[in-house]
């Protein structure tokens, strides 16, 4: 999808209406959307970030406000009156004077916002933060007993998720849930070692026995935020009740439409046929725990065994043997899984083809569970400006908390030219053989040869070189509090979007850097509909289905530059890397048909994630590969197969291929286009940017928010019969798509005492809730029911 503009004009591919559409906006009138907005952005004299007196004070926030004179227009359309319009009055706008009163947010806006603030604060972080929750256990037996009896015992391979991972996801390998133990110990100022020993065939039966038939842990702490918040316990429970329910049904209704998409995918796919036994897994798990892991904690001048793997156990004994080795302070690097991001180049010399490493890094994913990653790649001299002249590229890799920076590389150098960039994302768990993904970042060879096509310009290299991906790595069930905590951060990037707008920012300049995204949102909320759908299958057949992390899962968001013709746009993409996961209930064909179900409803989130529906994705693919009658085939493909149309297809006037990726015996599936991602890349306008360190603000900034932005660049001159309600629906859209995103994510959970998720849940409640107001200027009563499931189909 193409939604374009350029300097003096307006170019909408393939309609019109795909520009609300973009913005995320369905169903709404032209009539009801500006009530909206008006409702919402209402305005009155209230505090603005820098300079309350001085719009040219905020130009940190509302980049061009009181700039109108500078482009020496005064009607409707102009700059001023665009920004004007914005802050809710509308209509033909005098120019600024030089020193005009700041109009921003309603005081009742702003009250909502510092009601946000008070959320984020009053957030517990025990139910992820190891120390935290060490400093709240007494003992060493204590510890001890939480970790047993709290937190599952899983049979995944070694050390994946580390104390804070372990700790949120409520369970852990033998070796993660000796990490939690060490950590809370150590937090108690408790000397503690680690000791392992390998597993006779009776015991490690015994430890995926226990991992088989745990139930899924949940949460049961009440930390008091609603009194914190100052909230009515009763309105909560009931407020919570609702909405849980409203994410209830759309799930069920998204996990039956894929149920019976899955079946007919796996109808129309010659010879392959669903696993139907978990007897491989059970065997692959009794391997992964064979080297058993555990600690000994030092109290009263004596070291004790504490081995929490199995219900029932008792301080001073363990699985197995006497240790094998002597006791070490840590556990060796070669029982933590691994993630490794490269970025490589091929390069076309006299020589031939040359593979160039740009730059590396690898951490173990222990050290991701509350973290992520990100890629830059670009030209540190130059902004958007002038971004088609640029010519070194500096590759920067942020892996947790460690960063690495490659030297710069000249794509097109008179020895060497860059032929592909692409990106290897390599898995290792301690035992198993490496999972490798690839993707084509940009690819300038003719088809099928090592020959550099002429169409690919400097220009049109310079802008298809600029970009970032920032994604997750995630290792084990997410924590409510943690995420619920992101979202509250995120708070404040629709706060300072609001404010941006109702002070007149007209989107000729950047946002400020302080707004820019800290963490993938969008990628964590598809983490968090995948849940919500494994929790609902899984509730829907109490033991017969169950899902285990494996392995890490992993997916990203792209955004960066390409050339349409003349015209510059950004590009936002969405890529799940990998979601597979161990489907291993009693019923196990049941599960496994469940994990395919799973596969489907993850391939649609990933279309809809960014609040509307790309054209191009895995599931309209098919859908217009059936309608041409075009049949399906199977290919092999490693472990599993390709299921795919057998003739590109025309989509939207375009010939595109895809596939379904699945493995048979597992279950997992996940929708695959050209280049590997799910989801094609959605365009964009974007036409100014100062600097580099702006060029990286804008890349890393919410993706909706700044689509809105770069809208309305050019949209007063455009030409278009109504730019400023083009904007408003936008403005208003992306603010929707953020609410719904975040109340979704966090309005569904396990929990035996619920009043941390349900404050949260009611403290968001404008944030999402439709129809229930409790402030004017709310997101509740502004967007209405603007958006279908993510779920469905």
């Amino acid at each position: 999808m193409t939604i374009a503009l350029p300097r003096r004009g307006i170019f909408l591919a393939p309609a019109a209406a795909l520009l609300l559409a973009g913005c995320g906006l369905f169903g709404a009138s032209s009539s009801d959307s500006a009530q909206n907005f008006q409702h919402f952005f209402s305005t009155a004299p209230a505090p603005c970030p820098d300079d309350p007196d001085n719009l040219a004070g905020i130009e940190g926030w509302a980049p061009g406000a009181g700039k109108a004179a500078v482009v020496g227009q005064t009607n409707a359309q102009n700059f001023g009156g665009f920004g004007g319009a914005l802050g809710g009055g509308g209509g033909a706008t005098p120019t600024p004077a030089a020193t005009p009163a700041c109009t921003g947010i309603s005081p009742e806006l702003y009250a909502y916002y510092q009601r946000l603030d008070a959320t984020l604060a009053a957030i517990p972080k025990d139910g992820y933060d190891a120390p935290t929750r060490g400093a709240e256990i007494q003992s060493a037996t204590d510890a001890f007993a939480f970790v047993r009896d709290s937190i599952a015992t899983e049979a995944y391979a070694g050390a994946m998720r580390g104390a804070n991972g372990t700790l949120a996801a409520n369970g852990g390998s033998p070796a993660d849930k000796a990490l939690l133990l060490a950590a809370l110990l150590s937090a108690q100022n408790i000397p503690v070692r680690f000791v392992h020993a390998p597993l006779a065939a009776a015991d490690a039966a015994t430890v995926v026995h226990a991992a088989l038939t745990a139930s899924p842990k949940v949460t049961s702490t009440d930390s008091g935020i609603v009194a914190k918040l100052g909230l009515d316990p009763t309105q909560v429970a009931s407020v919570a009740a609702d909405q849980r329910a409203r994410i209830q049904k759309l799930a069920d209704t998204g996990l039956a439409e894929a149920d019976t998409a899955t079946t007919a995918l796996l109808a129309k796919a010659p010879g392959v046929q669903l696993g139907t036994s978990t007897a491989a897994v059970q065997t692959q798990w009794a391997t992964n725990v064979q080297d058993h892991w555990w600690v000994q904690a030092q109290t009263n001048g004596q070291w004790t065994d504490y081995d929490p793997t199995l219900p029932g156990a008792t301080p001073g004994t363990h699985l197995g043997p006497a240790p094998s080795d002597p006791p070490a302070s840590a556990l060796p690097d070669a029982a933590y899984a691994t993630v490794a991001l490269t970025l490589a180049g091929d390069f076309v010399g006299a020589a031939g083809i040359t593979t160039k490493t740009l730059v590396t890094a690898t951490a173990k994913t222990s050290d991701l569970a509350l973290s992520s990653f990100q890629i830059t790649i670009g030209d540190h001299s130059k902004g958007a400006k002038d971004l088609d002249q640029a010519t070194n590229f500096t590759p920067e890799l942020r892996l947790g908390e460690g960063t690495a920076t490659g030297d710069a590389f000249t794509a097109d150098a008179s020895d060497a030219r860059l032929a592909v960039l692409h990106l290897t994302i390599t898995v290792h768990i301690p035992g198993q053989p490496d999972r490798t993904s690839t993707r084509t970042l940009v690819d300038r060879r003719t088809t099928g040869m090592s020959v550099i096509d002429p169409s690919w310009t400097p220009a049109r290299t310079a802008l298809a070189l600029t970009a970032t991906y920032a994604g997750l790595v995630v290792s084990g069930e997410l924590n409510r509090d943690f995420t619920v905590a992101r979202d509250a951060e995120s708070a404040k990037l629709a706060r300072a979007f609001t404010e941006y707008v109702t002070a007149g920012g007209n989107a000729r300049q950047l946002p400020p850097p302080g707004i820019a995204e800290a963490y993938p949102y969008e990628v964590m909320h598809y983490f968090l509909y995948d849940s919500i759908a494994r929790m609902r299958l899984e509730d829907r057949a109490p033991g017969a289905v169950r899902f285990f992390f494996d392995r890490p899962q992993i997916a990203m968001v792209h955004r960066g530059f390409m050339q349409a013709g003349q015209t510059r746009v950004g590009v936002l993409e969405f890529d799940v890397v990998d979601n597979g996961m161990t489907a291993a209930g009693s019923d196990a064909a049941g599960s496994i048909h469940a994990n395919a179900v799973r596969g489907y409803v993850d391939t649609n989130v990933e279309r809809r994630i960014f609040g509307f529906e790309p054209t191009f994705n895995t599931i309209a693919l098919f859908a217009a590969a059936d309608k041409a009658g075009v049949a399906t085939t199977v290919t092999p493909a490693g472990s599993g197969v390709h299921i795919a149309p057998s003739s590109a297809v025309a989509l939207n006037g375009r010939v595109v291929s895809g596939w379904w990726d699945l493995d048979p015996q597992s279950g997992n599936l996940i929708g695959r286009m050209q280049g590997g991602a799910g989801q094609a890349m959605v365009e964009y306008a974007i036409e100014r940017i100062n600097d580099w360190s702006s060029l990286v603000t804008i890349m890393q900034f919410y993706g909706d928010f700044f689509r809105c932005i770069a809208m309305g660049v050019e949209a007063p001159l455009s030409g278009e019969a109504n730019p400023q309600a083009s904007f408003n629906n936008c403005a208003l859209g992306a603010l929707c798509n953020l609410a719904e995103a975040t109340i979704v994510g966090e309005g569904f959970s396990r929990c035996q005492v619920c009043s941390n998720i349900d404050a949260l849940i009611y403290n968001f409640l404008d944030y999402g809730t439709y129809g229930k107001s409790s402030s004017p200027g709310s997101f509740g009563a502004a967007c209405g029911a603007l958006f279908p499931s993510p779920f469905s189909s």
